[in-house]
Formats: structure tokens, sequence, C-alpha cells
């Protein structure tokens, strides 16, 4: 338990200043997140070959984080067409004449690039008005439900939520996310700016916690159709980049696409 406490802070300690310093700061501290994230995928979903992952999966998720860092909307149809254009053409070509394993290879890459691909919409939100807030409010959420979570769990966690996926996982841990993460959204909203009102923050902050757990019984199902522990073993104590920001990962579109009028 020490050891993910001290590895915990010490990734705050680094990563507060960077999101702090604004939009080229958050496009750097995304970069090197889903470089993480890619590899980690890819040594998951690619087992026999993790360099088809980075082709199909790193390939067109750094295109999208580079135009993303020019200025591009990541919402916008040109990145989307490229974007899945890479993934095909990248794809396939690597496999060679094997079609079933492009097929194959292509689906992979695809599920890789829709579940990180909206890690650089945290750019997009970091340049918005208030653009420290926006950052804040899916990380709060985030990482309240996951709290709210574990602790709910430990004290009164007696009903199993999805015992083959997640063993550990209980009704009651879910409802403690829940209330947590809509703490979380309204904190956000009173102590840091956010501005939308208070309801929305408190709205976004209990479905999210939805998702954050969605999120984090999907990366337990790659995991365990993997057959690893951890994605990887980047943090002491705490596995691998996606280990950290599996529920993230799911939060930061919830957010995005939710709030669209009050941007």
């Amino acid at each position: 338990m020490m050891i993910r406490i001290v590895a915990a802070a010490v990734a705050l300690v680094v990563a507060v200043p960077i999101l702090a310093a604004g939009p080229v700061g958050v496009w750097a501290l995304v970069g090197f997140a889903g470089a993480l994230c890619v590899r980690e995928y890819a040594g998951m979903a690619f087992r026999a070959a993790p360099s088809r992952g980075w082709v199909g999966v790193g390939v067109p998720w750094t295109a999208l984080w580079l135009a993303t860092g020019a200025g591009w909307d990541a919402e916008r149809w040109p990145v989307t067409f490229l974007v899945s254009s890479i993934t095909v053409i990248g794809a396939v070509v690597w496999t060679g004449d094997d079609f079933r394993a492009s097929v194959d290879d292509v689906a992979r890459s695809a599920l890789g690039l829709v579940w990180l691909g909206p890690l650089v919409w945290l750019v997009d939100m970091s340049r918005l008005p208030h653009g420290p807030a926006w950052l804040a409010l899916p990380l709060a959420i985030a990482w309240a439900s996951d709290t709210g979570g574990y602790f709910a769990g430990v004290l009164a966690g007696r009903t199993p939520l999805h015992p083959r996926v997640s063993p550990k996982k209980t009704v009651e841990g879910a409802v403690g996310s829940v209330f947590l993460a809509a703490v979380a959204g309204g904190l956000v909203q009173h102590l840091g700016g956010w501005p939308g009102p208070l309801w929305a923050a408190v709205g976004l902050g209990g479905v999210g916690a939805i998702f954050a757990l969605c999120g984090d019984l999907f990366e337990s199902l790659l995991k365990r159709a993997g057959d690893v522990k951890d994605s990887g073993a980047f943090l002491p104590g705490h596995g691998g980049m996606l280990d950290r920001i599996d529920s993230v990962l799911f939060v930061v579109p919830w957010v995005y696409m939710a709030t669209v009028g009050l941007r």
C-alpha cells in the first residue's frame, strides 16, 4: 500500500504542473500517456505480434494527436476519415496476404483507436474558456468514482457486480462510486470555476461514475482475454498506464459530448 501511495503522489506532483502549463503542456502529457497506452494495448490485444498493434493503433493515434496539437478539432470529419483510413491501410499492409488476419487486425485496431482516441480531447478541452476546470471535471469524476467504489466496497461490499470479469467489484461499491463522483462534480463547479450550473456538474459526476465503472470493467475484460494481471508496469504498485486511466478514457468522451451546449 505504501508503494502505491508514494507512486501516486509522485505522479501527481509531476502531472499537475504540466497540466497547469496550458494546452501545450496538456498536449505533451497526453502524448506521453497515449504512447504508453498504445504500447500496453498492443501487448494485450496483439500478443502474438505487438508490432501489428503499434502500426494499426499507434500510427493513426499519433496522426490524431499531431493534428490536435496543430489546432485541429478532434471532432472534424477530415481527421476521422484520415485516422480510419490509416488504420485500415496500416493493418492490411502489415499483415500481407493473410486476409483473415487482416480483418482481425483491422477490428483490433479500430477497437483500440475508439478506446484511446478520446484521450486527445483533453487537449481540446484545455483550450476552452475555463480550461483548467474543464480538465479537472472528467479527471475528478473518474478518480472519485474509483475512490468511492474502493472504500464503499471494502466497508459495505456484499453483492458481486460482475464476478467473472472483476471479482472484487460489488454493487455497494458501485453505489459509492456514483455518490462520490457526483460530489466531485459539484466541488469542481463550486471551487474550480466550471462554467456550467451546479446541478449539471453533479449530474455529470453521477452518470460519469457509470462510464468510469464501464471503463474499468472493459479493461479488466481485455486483461482476462490477454491473460495478464496488469496492462504494464509503469507505476510501482499500480500496474500500467491503462490500469490508472481506464476509467478516465470512458469519462472524457462523456463529459466532452454531453456538454456541447455549455461550451
